[in-house]
């Protein structure tokens, strides 16, 4: 096991390694718009950590990129090059896993060096959100989730091939875009037809606790881990 982790590592470190480049980078742009912004407003009372959330939603992104898309590339690769299933399925969420909890202690880093330039920058102004409290307690939880969730998604597209593809991506073009516009719609015009979808699932997520969502993402997680391996144990090799 250990030297399928390691030869799992030497192949997926410089695709995790590139995407964690990028955080830093997109954290600066972030950060550097806000202050932009918080300049051209002479009115302005407080600041946002616009930087780490930039850095986290593309962390978030580009993790859930990853995993829907390396996964079936490194099993067909691997299990041709003489991985067992088993061994390849635990060491790839294995190190899946240990990259994306890599990503949330940069994104902490990245929130932590936030605070003390915001402190600066705006000594007068306060500050709407504090992320760090998220990020130490979820950080971990959110990045096996997507880890999972990703991976298996990755394996559905494995096994349905373009079916699967074109399921997908259009369950996140909803989310991405839909999502936003429908809810936005629930304020602005709740009379209209997207204005009533989104106050519908306002009302049906509003009877929730925070520790019942919690508990449902754990249960779709393990759902998804046992899900992968269902498939991936009787996968053959495709080209």
């Amino acid at each position: 096991m250990l030297e399928a982790l390691k030869k799992q590592f030497s192949v997926q470190w410089k695709d995790w390694m590139m995407m964690s480049l990028l955080l830093p980078g997109v954290w600066a742009l972030g950060a550097g718009l806000h202050y932009v912004l918080i300049r051209m407003d002479s009115e302005v009372t407080s600041y946002f950590p616009m930087g780490t959330l930039m850095a986290a939603l593309t962390a978030g992104v580009c993790a859930a990129i990853m995993g829907i898309l390396q996964l079936g590339f490194y099993f067909n690769m691997e299990i041709s090059l003489g991985f067992t299933r088993a061994g390849f399925f635990l060491s790839y969420y294995a190190v899946s896993f240990v990259f994306s909890a890599f990503y949330t202690g940069i994104l902490i880093l990245l929130n932590l060096i936030e605070r003390i330039l915001e402190k600066y920058l705006y000594p007068d102004l306060s500050c709407e959100i504090d992320f760090l409290p998220y990020l130490l307690k979820g950080g971990i939880p959110a990045a096996a989730a997507v880890c999972l969730v990703s991976g298996f998604c990755g394996v559905l597209i494995l096994r349905f091939g373009k079916k699967a593809s074109w399921g997908i991506w259009a369950l996140w073009m909803i989310c991405c875009v839909g999502g936003p516009q429908i809810f936005n719609a629930a304020e602005a015009a709740p009379d209209s037809l997207f204005g009533w979808i989104g106050n519908k699932i306002g009302w049906m997520f509003s009877g929730f606790t925070v520790k019942e969502v919690i508990a449902a993402v754990a249960v779709l997680s393990v759902l998804s881990l046992a899900g992968a391996w269902g498939y991936l144990r009787k996968q053959q090799v495709t080209s």
